[in-house]
């Protein structure tokens, strides 16, 4: 499914661009009871062309979600260094787990993310994230 940040708006004040969105994924867990097992996030660059790529502007949140409206972060880091990022059944209890995706603004980002400024070139940039289950 593709994220669409669509058209970012220029901040002028700041000198940066931003989406007026975000995204979540949730990763439902039926039982945690039993054996322990260990969710991981894999992360394929966010790019442009071969020098062009957005994983240092965006924001990877992992949250332990224990209802539709709590949650506490268990981490959260660059899109760059959310590769082979994992989450166990014992981290997440009762609850199930939320990522957010989210264009860096310049305020409260994961450490090595910054906003994408006016040097970063418009068009399409894809990626892909892959989250596996092992036992």
């Amino acid at each position: 499914m593709p994220i669409d940040f669509g058209t970012l708006n220029f901040d002028s004040v700041n000198g940066i661009f931003l989406p007026t969105v975000y995204y979540s994924v949730d990763i439902g867990v039926v039982n945690n009871t039993g054996s322990v097992w260990t969710l991981t996030h894999t992360a394929n660059s966010i790019k442009k062309d071969a020098t062009n790529n957005l994983d240092s502007n965006v924001n990877v949140t992992f949250v332990k979600q224990a209802d539709k409206d709590t949650g506490g972060t268990l981490r959260k880091v660059s899109y760059a260094n959310s590769n082979s990022v994992a989450t166990t059944s014992t981290e997440l209890g009762t609850g199930w787990l939320r990522i957010y995706y989210g264009i860096g603004s310049g305020s409260g980002d994961a450490t090595g993310v910054t906003p994408i400024g006016i040097n970063k070139p418009a068009g399409i940039y894809s990626g892909s994230v892959v989250i596996t289950l092992t036992p």
